[in-house]
Order: C-alpha cells, then sequence, then structure tokens
C-alpha cells in the first residue's frame, strides 16, 4: 500500500505542476 502512496504523491505533484487538480 505504500508504493501506492508514493505514486499517488506523484500523481498529485505532477497534476499540481500541469494545470491544477485534475482527476484520473
Amino acid at each position: 500500500m505504500r508504493r501506492l502512496s508514493k505514486s499517488f504523491t506523484v500523481w498529485a505533484l505532477s497534476a499540481l505542476k500541469s494545470d491544477g487538480w485534475r482527476p484520473l
């Protein structure tokens, strides 16, 4: 589950850098 958490964090940071919060 920790792996999923890390993936989610990376995705969240990417989304914020891209153009704000964007759901999958």
